[in-house]
């Protein structure tokens, strides 16, 4: 039974590659079928420019999770910018068939523009579909002045407000 069983597959396969114009070799490659990012339902999301006015933040990354269960993967951040440090790995939990708003930290010595080369991989290490490029501007010493500018600007609004009233009160008081 075993022997008739194993002649006939020969035979079958024997007639396959008899009738077709495809080689036993390339048969056999192309039966091993390659994963493509649209065989993964877990993916990152390309945005905008993200423009980062601090030294230090967290810069958000979109994960959108097509599963109908929860997932954990890790995001990989890699800056092509000797002058941006973030940790390379950062755990990440997507709920069921949502889009969340992971945060990583970032550093910055220096003002520029830049990219994050960004991608998911499993816990066992398996590349979750291709690698997605962010741009990223950053002027580090721009927060400062623009902290500065609104207090400055509270501050005259208060004094104007102050003046104002203390004026009223004087003109009320000379009735």
């Amino acid at each position: 039974m075993r022997f008739a069983h194993r002649t006939i597959i020969a035979l079958a396969t024997l007639v396959l590659v008899a009738f077709s114009s495809v080689s036993p070799s390339t048969a056999q490659v192309s039966s091993v079928r390659q994963d493509t990012a649209a065989d993964y339902r877990v993916s990152v999301i390309v945005g905008s420019q993200i423009n980062l006015v601090s030294s230090q933040s967290r810069v958000p990354i979109q994960v959108r999770n097509l599963y109908p269960e929860d997932v954990r993967v890790f995001l990989v951040v890699q800056p092509t910018a000797l002058w941006l440090t973030m940790p390379k790995l950062t755990e990440v939990r997507v709920p069921a068939q949502t889009t969340i708003n992971a945060t990583v930290p970032i550093s910055a010595i220096a003002n520029g523009d830049s990219e994050l080369k960004v991608r998911l991989i499993s816990f066992s290490g398996v590349s979750l579909g291709d690698a997605v490029w962010l741009k990223i501007h950053v002027e580090r010493g721009l927060e400062p002045l623009l902290l500065g500018g609104f207090i400055s600007i509270v501050v005259v609004l208060g004094a104007v407000g102050g003046l104002r009233m203390s004026r009223r009160r004087k003109l009320e008081a000379g009735k």
